[in-house]
This record gives C-alpha cells, structure tokens and sequence, in this order.
C-alpha cells in the first residue's frame, strides 16, 4: 500500500528525495553575492581575464593576419603574457596588428594588472560607506586608522599611473628624439617600413611591460655599436619591473619627505605597504630585491664577457660595446626577451646561465609577496626579534620548497608532452635539439622570451612545433605569468569592509542582509552601534546614533 501510494518506492526513498528537493531550494534561496565572490577568487578571476583576453586577442590577430588560430592565440597570449616568443613575424605585420599587441601587452602588464586591485578597494569602501550610511562622504564615517588606508588607496591609484605614464613618455621623447636626429639610424628605419614614432612607442611600451616585442626581425642586434637605444630600452625594462618595488618606495619616501598635506598618508604606507598594494614592500624586502636586481645583473654581464670575448660574432665590436651588449642582455634575460646578442651562437655555459635567471626571474619579487603577507602587524622590529625572525625564515623556506617543487614538476610534465608530440622532428633534424625544447619551456615560464630560435628563421622555436606542442607553450605562459601572484589571503587583493564606522543610522540593520547581521562579530558589533540594550553603558547623548527597539541579534 505505501509502495502505490508514493509512486512505487518507499517512504523513505521519498523523504530522501524531498530533503534532497528542499537543500537545493535552500542553496539557491540562500546564494548570494557574497558566496559567487567567495568563489572567485583573485587567482582566479585573473586567470579568467588572461584566458579571455588571449583567446579574443588570438581571434583579432587571426582574422588581420589570415593565419593559422593556434599561432594567432600563442602569439596573443604570448603579449598579454609579457612574454616575447611569437610565431607570427612581428617586423611583416600589418600596422594593426602591431598596435593590438601593444594593447595586450599594456592589458597584461604587471603594473597596470596589480595596480587593478587598488581602484577597486578604493571604489569598495566607498561604495560600502554610502550603503550603510546616509553620509557619501567617507571621512566622516571611518575612524581614523580606515580613513588613512583609503586615503592611501586613493594615492597610490594617483602615484602609480603618474609614475606610468611619465617614464614612458620620457622614454618615447628620448627615443624620438635621438632616432629623428640620427641620420643612420633614421635611414635604417626607413628601410624596415617603420616611422621614428611608432618604432620609440611600440617599442618603448613593450620594454616597459617587459614583453620584449620588436618590429624589427633582428630585434636590437643592429644597435650593438649604437649605445644609446638599447640603454633607454634597458632602463624602461627596468623600470617596468624588477626596480619597480625599490623605486616606489624611494617615490613614496620621497612625497612623504617633501609633502607638507598628506604626510601621515605617506608614512601610513612606508609603515603598513602590504596593507595597501601587493608592489610596496618594507625597506628590508626592498633593500634585498635591489641587492637582487644589482647581483643577477652583474652576474650574467660578467659570465657572459668572460666566455664570450673572443666570440666570433664580436670581433667587429670594440671593449666597449661588448660591456654595453653585455650589460643589455642581462638586462633583458630576467623578464624582457629581446636579444641584442644571436642567444644560439653564445657559450653553451652561458646559455644554460640565461635558461637559470629565466627560471628563477619571479623568484624576488614572489618569495617578497608570501613573505611580507605573512608579516605580523608590528613587523617595524621583526627582523631583530630572533624568534620572530626564526618564525619568519621558516616559513619562507617551506614557501621556497613549494615553488621549487611546482615549477619543476610543471617543467617536467611540459616537457614530456612535448617529446612525445615533436619525437619524429627530434629523431629526424639534429638541429630539433630537447636542449632548445627546454630552453624555450623555461622561456615561457618565466614569461622572458628568448629564443634560440630555428636555422635562419625569424620566428620563435616553437613556431615549429605542432598544434598541441603550442597550446601547451600556452599553459604555460599562463602558469608562469601567475606563479607570481599574491594569495588570495593576501590583505592587498581582499575586499575588507571597514573594522568601525563612527556613526551608522538607527534603521541600517532594518535594511541589513541577513547574512550580513550574521557575518558582524560581538566587536565590531559594539563599534559600529554602541552597545547593546542589555548591556550596561553610560553617556548615551548622540543624536546620530539612536539604540534599537528591536535588537537583532538577541542572543548576544
């Protein structure tokens, strides 16, 4: 009889299906913004918008160049990447394509990506302030600690894109100048179908974002006599990247130093930097990723002038040049790309040289990351305190393993897929080499884009690999150019509402999510509406803040 009346199953096959019926109404009852964010996390929503872009880049650069997809998606991925390796020839490009790289690279540069994440705290704040308040204006809501970190907010998104735009405004000035009053140099550009203008922008802009682009086939090789370019494109490479942190803290030290308004917001930032964006460090982390920047450099410089002095490629090139070609290409091999040395007719040595700061490019700057997110909130005298300084170091050293560990495995596997793609190319050409295969991995990983390219092509090794063998140079061009990002946990990326506001309207929580009442602990609870009416307090004279009929939360 129960088996007819429920349809043929029991009775307690059909509680089981009700209750199933009654939790998917509750979840989709209870989804609310809070929990889609909670899912989309910074990590996440950046890999969305890298994947993204590249694939509508990859269709853009399809459709005006009428080339193969999987090459038109390498290569815009490889822009959006910062990355350099192309398997589409940049100097035979229509100008339209050329000026669609130059978007990508700006899109997925890492000054414009982290400084993102700035505006959009700031906007949250206030955003969060007109919502619980009848009063738009922030400063007369927050408490003093909040005010000064959304003041904070609102400099640095004013310092950073000055800092932007005026250093690669002095780059394309300088490059202008030079390229229009050198005859050779003027008369050589002719040749390549390429205006002084566009030649300082693009590239210019690519050596800032360090994608290390050219629209010349032989990328700065021309330049080893003409000291002048290459030294400007040196100093935006740098600038763009790896001396960004130390030259933003000098920025800030600086306004602080001179600014006779805003003084406690500068030194709120030089005091909590990591509060307020993921590039801003405390003076001992930025002290080490200078020492970095100054160390790798002269090491692959002199590496490379010991080895290759009597390189039959130099023999035209005086003691001088081969310093400046030196020095350039240091430069270059931490994350930019472009080559003014032929990368396959240098040392084997000094190859392997350049495949290891290739490798551990991201290594300063990430490690800096995890370990200032870790840092106590009173880290002024961290580093003297030898327990919180043991704390510290292992932490970073566990931190070390773990990236150690994920890039070679990453490594590894990518090159295993790709040896069994290429097997026939490897046994067939003695040139199809698994070192080059390595080489080029290591260069899409590190988002750098040397190449030891192929016989006399222009093009990148890997535009001689098969369909498959791309799209994993792809992957990892994408896990390399996150390998770098903060955590999610990190407090630079979180959205964070305000601790305390001084003064919220007596009907807020009449208006109040419930998932948001629930959300309050008992201490910010107490600072944002006095105490509760169960509790005993004195003085309360506010007109602004009313205490409630109806508490809502009872229980506490």
């Amino acid at each position: 009889g129960i088996n007819a009346e429920y349809g043929g199953h029991s009775f307690f096959q059909m509680q089981a299906v009700l209750q199933h019926r009654r939790n998917a109404l509750d979840f989709f009852r209870n989804f609310s913004f809070e929990r889609l964010t909670s899912l989309l996390n910074y990590y996440r929503l950046h890999f969305a918008y890298f994947t993204i872009f590249s694939i509508i880049g990859g269709a853009i650069l399809t459709g005006i160049e009428k080339s193969k997809f999987i090459d038109g998606l390498l290569t815009a991925t490889s822009g959006l990447c910062v990355t350099g390796l192309y398997t589409i020839d940049l100097s035979k490009m229509k100008l339209g394509s050329q000026v669609v790289m130059c978007v990508l690279t700006i899109l997925g540069g890492t000054i414009v990506t982290s400084t993102v994440p700035v505006l959009v705290r700031y906007r949250y704040i206030r955003h969060h302030v007109a919502k619980h308040t009848n009063n738009k204006d922030p400063d007369k809501v927050l408490t003093e600690k909040d005010k000064l970190e959304y003041h904070a907010l609102y400099t640095l998104f004013l310092v950073i894109p000055g800092y932007v735009l005026i250093v690669q405004t002095i780059g394309m000035f300088l490059l202008i100048v030079y390229t229009s009053a050198d005859k050779s140099t003027n008369e050589f550009l002719k040749s390549r179908n390429t205006t002084t203008f566009w030649f300082s922008t693009f590239h210019v802009i690519s050596a800032f974002n360090n994608a290390g682009f050219s629209t010349l086939s032989e990328s700065y090789v021309h330049f080893q006599t003409q000291p002048f370019i290459p030294l400007v494109v040196s100093v935006m490479t740098l600038l763009g990247n790896v001396a960004y942190p130390p030259v933003l803290y000098l920025i800030i030290s600086t306004l602080r130093r001179y600014s006779k308004i805003n003084k406690k917001i500068y030194e709120y930032l030089l005091e909590h930097p990591r509060r307020c964006y993921t590039h801003l460090f405390p003076w001992e982390q930025t002290k080490w990723i200078l020492a970095t920047v100054v160390s790798f450099t002269l090491i692959q410089a002199i590496f490379t002038l010991a080895f290759d002095w009597n390189n039959p490629d130099w023999k035209s090139l005086s003691a001088g040049d081969k310093i400046l070609v030196s020095f350039v290409q240091a430069v270059a091999t931490r994350t930019a790309g472009y080559n003014i040395l032929v990368i396959s007719t240098i040392a084997p040595g000094v190859q392997v040289l350049f495949a290891a700061m290739m490798q551990i490019a991201a290594y300063p700057v990430a490690w800096s990351l995890r370990q200032s997110s870790i840092l106590p909130k009173k880290s002024d005298d961290i580093f003297s305190k030898p327990e919180l300084a043991n704390q510290l170091r292992t932490s970073v050293n566990f931190q070390a393993k773990n990236f150690l560990a994920r890039d070679a495995s990453y490594l590894f596997f990518a090159l295993f897929l790709i040896c069994l793609v290429e097997g026939n190319a490897i046994e067939n050409y003695p040139d199809f080499t698994i070192w080059k295969i390595i080489f080029e991995i290591i260069s899409a990983y590190g988002t750098v884009g040397l190449s030891l390219g192929w016989r006399d092509s222009p093009l990148s090794f890997c535009a001689q690999w098969k369909t498959f063998s791309k799209l994993v140079i792809c992957m990892m061009m994408l896990l390399g150019r996150h390998r770098g990002l903060p955590e999610s946990i990190d407090r630079a990326v979180q959205l964070k509402k305000p601790k305390r506001l001084l003064m919220i309207p007596a009907n807020l929580f009449e208006e109040e999510a419930p998932i948001e009442k629930r959300s309050m602990s008992l201490d910010t609870w107490i600072g944002a509406v006095g105490k509760p009416r169960h509790l005993p307090f004195k003085d309360w004279n506010s007109s602004d803040v009313k205490p409630m009929t109806s508490h809502p939360r009872n229980d506490l």
